[in-house]
């Protein structure tokens, strides 16, 4: 288990509401920012505190793994300087009775506060510029939260429905932009599922799961390679190379990022799949089969989903 703080001033009341935590990739002229890598370090069970307005006023459990997703609507016009695609963190809140402020035990905080990285300035307490999601010490953890009571937050979304509501929201202006004909419209829509015109674009380039071999069209998944969500044009939502025909156990692996292929078509399992998961699902065989390998168009889209969606030890 691993302990976080979050910085978020800025969008505490709609990630506490939301069940969740989002950051952009990369900092606003293209650079990476540890603070932001680690939304991909956190993994279901880690602890997080809630730091905004000088005080410590909500815990969170990591609920899942951080998945790529667009910056969320509600934020509004706040954040409009991030890019538009960056990591969601499923996140359980709960509230403390009181607020502690870090300020006030400062000297106990400062020698367990990282030399780099640190969430907040260790001789005023302020909170660090740009310091979004910082690891810090367990003991950090234990004085500012342990010893504080602590209630459940009745949250309008949940783990995983935190992205649920962003596909939604998507979908709804999608449904409203005025660039697309009713039938261009109805398509995009159909493809958030791998229905309609998405579906039939992959199936004339595969003709089976990638990985069993399963042939018969009612078993398989036609599964966006880089995620619908994570689009950015209308016509990658379409196209049939950034799609692949999956059977449905092998479809929720590469979803989740467990699952990933390399160009010359072999599989690549995540180390954070639990040991054995792999044999009891049967696809241990199918994981080791040689392969061929994909066409340019769609590396080029499994390259996004082995840098953005599979979870890399990290």
């Amino acid at each position: 288990m691993r302990f976080w703080w979050v910085n978020h001033k800025q969008t505490v009341k709609e990630e506490v509401a939301g069940s969740y935590l989002w950051s952009p990739q990369t900092e606003a002229n293209g650079k990476r920012s540890q603070f932001y890598e680690n939304m991909r370090r956190a993994a279901p069970g880690d602890r997080v505190l809630s730091f905004a307005f000088a005080q410590i006023m909500y815990v969170g459990t990591v609920q899942d793994f951080a998945r790529v997703a667009p910056r969320p609507p509600e934020f509004q016009e706040r954040g409009r300087q991030w890019s538009e695609i960056g990591w969601l963190l499923p996140v359980d809140w709960t509230s403390l009775e009181e607020p502690v402020r870090p300020k006030d035990h400062i000297t106990r905080l400062r020698p367990l506060l990282p030399g780099k990285y640190s969430p907040i300035q260790p001789v005023s307490g302020n909170g660090n510029q740009k310091a979004y999601f910082a690891e810090i010490d367990p003991r950090i953890f234990e004085i500012l939260a342990r010893s504080a009571e602590a209630s459940s937050i009745p949250a309008a979304t949940q783990g995983q429905d935190a992205i649920i509501q962003i596909d939604n929201a998507l979908e709804s202006a999608i449904s409203r932009d005025q660039r697309f004909d009713v039938t261009t419209r109805r398509q995009l829509i159909l493809a958030r599922h791998g229905q309609g015109q998405f579906r039939l674009r992959v199936m004339s380039k595969h003709k089976s799961c990638w990985l069993t071999g399963v042939r018969s069209p009612a078993l398989l998944v036609a599964s966006h390679i880089k995620p619908w969500r994570a689009c950015t044009e209308a016509a990658e939502r379409l196209d049939g190379a950034n799609g692949l025909l999956l059977a449905p156990h092998a479809d929720r692996l590469f979803d989740r990022g467990l699952l990933t292929f390399e160009d010359d078509g072999s599989a690549l399992l995540s180390e954070e799949l639990p040991v054995g998961e792999i044999e009891r699902l049967g696809l241990a065989e199918a994981c080791s089969r040689p392969s061929q390998s994909f066409p340019e168009a769609t590396c080029r889209y499994l390259s996004f989903h082995r840098k953005h969606v599979f979870l890399a030890k990290r």
